[in-house]
């Protein structure tokens, strides 16, 4: 159970460290054209896309994982 909760939060979690990464150091990427959007353009809209982006790529992992969970952790549904 622990794995598992683990492994939701951390598929998550990758996206948002990634986009950090991007942040510090990055010429392109989603975090780039965060970062750009708010301080170098002002350009809202293309913020709010980038991170609706994001946020779509985070909750597709998540549902990967709980998906590929469903599927080999069948035979424990009791838990």
């Amino acid at each position: 159970m622990l794995f598992r909760s683990g492994l939701k939060v951390g598929v998550t979690l990758s996206v948002i460290g990634a986009v950090v990464g991007e942040f510090a150091q990055s010429d392109r990427g989603l975090g780039f054209l965060v970062n750009l959007a708010n301080r170098g353009l002002f350009d809202t809209p293309l913020m709010f896309v980038a991170l609706f982006v994001l946020m779509t790529i985070a909750l597709g992992l998540y549902g990967v994982v709980t998906a590929l969970e469903a599927v080999l952790l069948r035979w424990k549904k009791g838990d």
